[in-house]
C-alpha cells in the first residue's frame, strides 16, 4: 500500500471494502495529523470494519484534532 496521503485518499473511494480498510490503516500508521480529515470521513463508512480502523487509526495519531473528530462523530456537541 502507498504511504503518500494522495494515494491513500484515493484507495478510500475504492469499492472494496478490504482496500478503504488498508488505507486507514496505513493513514494511522503514517501519524500524520494531514490525515485526520479523511479519516474522519472513513469513521462514516459503510464497512464496520472500516470504521473501527478509522477510530483505531485516530487513536494512533492523537492530538487535539483527532480527539475532536473523534468526540464529532460520538456525537459530543461540546466539540463542535
Amino acid at each position: 500500500m502507498a504511504t503518500d496521503i494522495p494515494s491513500l485518499e484515493a484507495a478510500l473511494t475504492s469499492g472494496d471494502s478490504s482496500e478503504r480498510e488498508d488505507a486507514v490503516d496505513a493513514l494511522g500508521e503514517s501519524k500524520r495529523v494531514e490525515a485526520v480529515p479523511l479519516l474522519s470521513l472513513a469513521l462514516k463508512d459503510a464497512d464496520e470494519d472500516v470504521r473501527e480502523a478509522a477510530v483505531d487509526a485516530l487513536e494512533e495519531i492523537g492530538g487535539d484534532e483527532a480527539a475532536q473528530a473523534l468526540a464529532i462523530a460520538l456525537g459530543d456537541e461540546d466539540s463542535q
